[in-house]
């Protein structure tokens, strides 16, 4: 059986969709629950380098109780998405016993409706908000880690300066980095990475065609087992 999508929506010239697992994605354990994805449509068609900063709610309506029955990580964490992770969500988003059981209210007439609330961070992020771009490094596949292992990495985030002359010093903007990576440390990076009115600046020359260009670059890595 294919796997449905609905509820596409236009945000910030972005699409988003749901991409439902109506038997479970059974590659990520989740057999024998609806598995709800929220993904961004088409992401190859995205300028390169794009990531875009999430928090988002995944929800299925209660018809008896007319309300939302919401899910979403714990302490309302942030997704990055970006050309190597264009979707997260919850692979054990519902029971199918729960679901199907009339008494829960969550069928009716053999259908029923989900939904999700984003809260995307261009205009930054915690203390950043709305006044500088936020800007982090996220460790990928982080559960391929050992439960006790961590990632030692050292690194630069860069935002170019796209002014090109080669009589003129580039003013990129740059911030470097040293942090263990693990389970529960996934992202590190910078709330207040450049401010919004240097961003917008034109004589800063940091957007060229409404594209600005972001770089990482990783200077050393290292694996440890032993915490």
């Amino acid at each position: 059986m294919g796997v449905p999508t609905m509820g596409v929506r236009r945000r910030r010239r972005k699409r988003w969709r749901l991409c439902i697992y109506p038997n479970g994605n059974k590659k990520s354990d989740g057999e024998g629950h609806i598995s709800l994805y929220l993904e961004i449509s088409d992401p190859q068609k995205l300028p390169l380098g794009w990531e875009v900063t999430v928090n988002f709610k995944l929800f299925v309506f209660n018809h008896i109780h007319e309300k939302y029955l919401t899910v979403q990580d714990a302490d309302g964490k942030v997704r990055h998405f970006n050309v190597m992770k264009s979707r997260c969500g919850f692979a054990q988003f519902l029971s199918l016993d729960v679901l199907k059981d009339p008494c829960n209210g969550y069928l009716m007439d053999d259908s029923c409706i989900f939904g999700a609330q984003l809260s995307l961070y261009p205009e930054g992020n915690g203390k950043a908000k709305n006044k500088s771009l936020s800007l982090f490094l996220e460790l990928a596949h982080c559960e391929k880690l050992h439960h006790q292992s961590k990632l030692y990495t050292e690194f630069e985030l860069l935002i170019r300066d796209q002014y090109l002359d080669e009589n003129v010093k580039p003013s990129h903007v740059k911030s470097n980095a040293k942090v263990w990576f693990c389970d529960s440390n996934k992202v590190w990076g910078f709330a207040d990475m450049v401010s919004l009115s240097d961003l917008n600046d034109k004589s800063k020359d940091f957007l060229l065609n409404d594209s600005l260009i972001v770089e990482a670059k990783i200077l050393l890595m290292m694996h440890s087992k032993n915490i």
